[in-house]
């Protein structure tokens, strides 16, 4: 399928492919298992601290 592509370009494909795997990584190992730590009711203020600007 990508025999016709010059190595580099396949190689910024793998490179922005890794990215991204290790950033949902990230997202879901370090970041949404901290949600386990509010509780129901800290919740609603919790989102409202985390939420980005």
């Amino acid at each position: 399928m990508n025999e016709g592509l010059p190595a580099s370009v396949r190689l910024l494909q793998l490179t922005a492919t890794l990215y991204i795997v290790g950033l949902i990584w990230f997202l879901q190992i370090g970041h949404y298992s901290l949600l386990a730590n509010v509780g129901v009711d800290e919740f609603s203020s919790y989102v409202d601290v985390a939420e980005l600007p």
